[in-house]
């Protein structure tokens, strides 16, 4: 995956009017678009902002199509609170958007994994935060271990606030080798303790309360049976000898190599 072209495409920023609210991400599934996000993202902690049309007020941009036609909002106020998850449908005006793949498989040790959004800080931007590690995992939370330079912009703020507003950003599986974008989880918080790291929530929780239509692959499976399809591995097999025909190109060489001495 070319997180540079891809995930602009994903990145999503909801306001309210001027005020930036946080991150998310913008998927496919099916014929339908959706923005996922932690719920207190749009309804502040707890959901203590929350009203039956809030949601349908906010603005939500993505990164590289601009502005999206709120549609409805999905799942009800006891889903919010316990999960911290939310999903809105949307518009969205392209014919070419990236396809996104869903996997809860994350246990690997070996894999890395990406995130972008925009911070709430003064000089904040949007920018991908990568290589990202899995370092634990808490029923449906998993948590993600993030280099130490991103707890620090370049206007010289660090600390812990410095990722507030990345909330709600879409967790991808890192991987430049593989042309596929697997979407993992959801950032929910960032650790109270500085230089740790984000808790994640696992896309099932997704899928199970929100949006059933999402599709979970096995990641290990899928790779592997990609390694070994017939596709990448078979050997082009000969073509098939014709005895006859070969017979008969051999007797009419013989015979003009018999009629051509007896000339001579």
């Amino acid at each position: 995956m070319n997180h540079l072209t891809f995930l602009p495409h994903t990145t999503v920023q909801i306001s309210k009017e001027s005020h930036y609210l946080g991150s998310a991400v913008l998927v496919k599934i099916k014929n339908a678009f959706y923005v996922l996000t932690s719920a207190h993202v749009l309804f502040g902690e707890r959901c203590e902002q929350y009203s039956d049309d809030l949601s349908s007020t906010l603005t939500y941009e993505s990164e590289k199509l601009g502005n999206l036609t709120f549609i409805k909002e999905l799942g009800d106020l006891e889903i919010y609170k316990i999960h911290d998850i939310v999903a809105i449908e949307v518009r969205v005006n392209s014919d070419d958007f990236p396809e996104v793949f869903f996997t809860s498989d994350t246990d690997n040790s070996t894999l890395k994994f990406i995130f972008r959004g925009r911070s709430k800080v003064q000089s904040g931007k949007f920018y991908s935060v990568n290589p990202c590690f899995k370092n634990g995992a808490t029923d449906e939370d998993i948590h993600i271990e993030i280099p130490e330079k991103y707890y620090t912009d370049f206007k010289g703020e660090a600390g812990a606030e410095v990722l507030q507003g990345l909330s709600g950003s879409g967790v991808f599986i890192h991987d430049n080798d593989s042309s596929e974008a697997f979407l993992t989880s959801i950032v929910k918080s960032v650790s109270e303790d500085n230089f740790v790291g984000v808790n994640c929530t696992c896309i099932s929780l997704f899928k199970k309360y929100l949006v059933p239509e999402i599709n979970l692959i096995d990641y290990e499976c899928y790779g592997s049976e990609k390694n070994t399809s017939p596709k990448n591995n078979t050997i082009a097999a000969p073509n098939p000898i014709n005895v006859e025909e070969l017979t008969r190109s051999i007797s009419k060489n013989l015979i003009s190599q018999l009629i051509t001495s007896s000339s001579l």
